[in-house]
C-alpha cells in the first residue's frame, strides 16, 4: 500500500453502531489498527403529508462518533506521549466528519472519491417523476448540506484528492484557490495471466487467458453492487430496456448476461430468467472476465470514475458504457470502448462487438494500453504518494 512507503501507518476503521462485528482485514504487521463506531440518525418516512420534509429540515441526521474515548491514545508515541499524526488521510468527507474533529494531524487530506453532492442531485433529477414532490424536495435539502459540507472541507483541509480532472475543475469553480489533487483510481494489483499448456492461447501484454464456454454463446458481464444506487439503476435499465433490444437485433449466438456483485433485491430478481444470471459476491472475477464477450457499464448518474471498465481493460474484455459511465477517464469513443446513451445505441453498440470480433480485439489492444500508462498500481500508487507528501497539485 502506497502509505507504506513514506511512513509508518494507523488505519483507523470507521464502522456503524448496528453493526456488532467489524470484518477481519487482511493486512501487514506493520500497520496499527483502531475501530471506531459511529451512529446516524435515521429519519423514517412518515404518511402524513409534508412531514417527512420536515424532519429532514429540522433533525440533524450527521454521523456522529458512538463514544471520542474509542480514540483515546491513537496518536500516542510509547516514549514521546501524545503526538499529531504527520498525515491524515480521510476516505470521503463523512469520515473526515466523524473522525476529523478528534484527531490532530501536521497535513490534513480528504478523498472525496465523488463530488457526493453532484451524485444526489443526478439521482434525484432522474427519479423526480417516480419519487413523488415532496421526496424530490428532501433530495434538493440532501444534495444542498452535502455541498456545504464539501465547501467547508476545501474550506479546512490542506487538500482534497479526486479520482478526474473533470471533478478537480468542478471543484475549483466552486472553491477558487483550494488545493485540488487529482490521483486516478487504478487497479490495486495487475491481473495475473494463467498458465496454459498451450501458450499459443495467451494473449499478449499479461492479459490473463479468456477460456470462452464450448457453446456459441454471447456473454455479457455486468459487475457492481447492487446496493449501491447507480449500480442498480444501471442493471434495471440495461435489462429492461437495452438487453430486449438486442435480443431482437439478431446478435451472432444465444444471449448470456452474467450478474456479479452482492446486494440483489427481489426487484432485481424478479428480471431474472434463463439467460440472465445472478452470481452474487464472487471470491474473484477472473473466471467472469474469462468467460464475456463484452462488459457493459450502463451508468445513468454518478460521480468519480469507474474502476469496473479499468478492470475490463486489464482482463482484454471490451466494453460498452454510456458517456457518463465512462467520465473523468480520458477515454475516446471509438478507441478504446464505445459509448452510447440511447437504449437503442447502446444495444447496437453491443452487437457490433459481438459480431465484430477483430474491431472488439482491436478495442481491447488501445484499452490495455491505457491501462498500462496511467492506471496501473504503480502509477497510481505513485502519484499519491507525491500528493501526500505535498507535491504542487497538477492543473492547480
Amino acid at each position: 500500500m502506497a502509505l507504506r512507503k513514506i511512513g509508518s501507518v494507523t488505519l483507523i476503521f470507521v464502522t456503524r453502531d448496528s453493526i456488532p462485528t467489524s470484518p477481519e482485514l487482511r493486512l501487514p504487521d506493520d500497520v496499527a489498527v483502531r475501530r471506531v463506531r459511529f451512529h446516524k440518525r435515521w429519519i423514517r418516512p412518515s404518511g402524513v403529508p409534508g412531514l417527512s420534509l420536515l424532519k429532514h429540515a429540522c433533525l440533524d441526521a450527521s454521523p456522529r462518533l458512538v463514544s471520542p474515548q474509542e480514540l483515546t491514545g491513537v496518536d500516542e508515541d510509547e516514549t514521546r506521549g501524545p503526538q499529531p499524526f504527520d498525515l491524515a488521510l480521510y476516505f470521503r468527507c463523512d469520515c473526515y466528519q466523524i473522525v476529523g474533529p478528534h484527531l490532530s494531524a501536521s497535513r490534513v487530506l480528504v478523498d472525496f472519491d465523488d463530488i457526493e453532492s453532484k451524485v444526489i442531485a443526478q439521482e434525484n433529477a432522474l427519479n423526480a417523476d417516480r419519487s413523488g414532490n415532496e421526496f424530490h424536495w428532501i433530495g434538493r435539502l440532501r444534495a444542498h448540506r452535502q455541498a456545504k459540507l464539501e465547501d467547508r472541507i476545501l474550506r479546512e483541509v490542506d487538500e482534497v484528492l479526486v479520482c478526474s480532472e473533470d471533478d478537480a475543475a468542478e471543484l475549483r469553480v466552486r472553491r477558487p484557490g483550494a488545493s485540488i489533487g487529482v490521483v486516478a483510481n487504478g487497479l490495486t494489483k495487475e491481473p495475473e495471466p494463467e498458465q496454459q499448456e498451450d501458450s499459443a492461447t495467451t494473449p499478449p501484454s499479461g492479459t490473463p487467458s479468456r477460456r470462452k464456454p464450448d457453446d456459441a454463446s454471447c456473454t455479457i458481464l455486468f459487475v457492481g453492487t447492487l446496493s449501491y444506487a447507480p449500480n442498480s439503476d444501471a442493471l434495471h435499465y440495461f435489462l429492461k430496456e437495452i438487453f430486449p433490444l438486442l435480443e431482437r437485433a439478431s446478435p451472432p449466438g444465444p444471449l448470456r448476461c452474467l450478474i456479479a456483485g452482492p446486494g440483489a433485491t427481489e426487484a432485481h430478481l424478479a428480471l431474472a430468467r434463463e439467460e440472465v444470471a445472478f452470481l452474487g459476491r464472487v471470491e474473484s472475477l477472473t473466471p467472469c472476465y474469462q468467460q464475456a464477450d463484452l462488459a457493459i457499464v450502463p451508468i445513468r448518474f454518478g460521480g468519480g470514475t469507474r474502476i469496473k471498465i479499468i478492470e475490463a481493460f486489464s482482463y482484454g474484455v471490451p466494453v460498452v458504457a454510456t458517456t457518463l459511465g465512462a467520465e473523468g477517464l480520458g477515454v475516446r469513443d471509438g478507441q478504446e470502448l464505445l459509448l452510447a446513451d440511447e437504449p437503442e445505441h447502446f444495444a447496437a453498440a453491443c452487437r457490433r462487438l459481438l459480431t465484430d470480433r477483430a474491431y472488439a480485439a482491436e478495442l481491447s489492444r488501445e484499452a490495455r494500453g491505457l491501462v498500462s500508462r496511467k492506471f496501473s498500481a504503480h502509477a497510481v500508487q505513485s502519484t499519491l504518494c507525491q500528493r501526500m507528501l505535498g507535491a504542487p497539485p497538477t492543473g492547480a
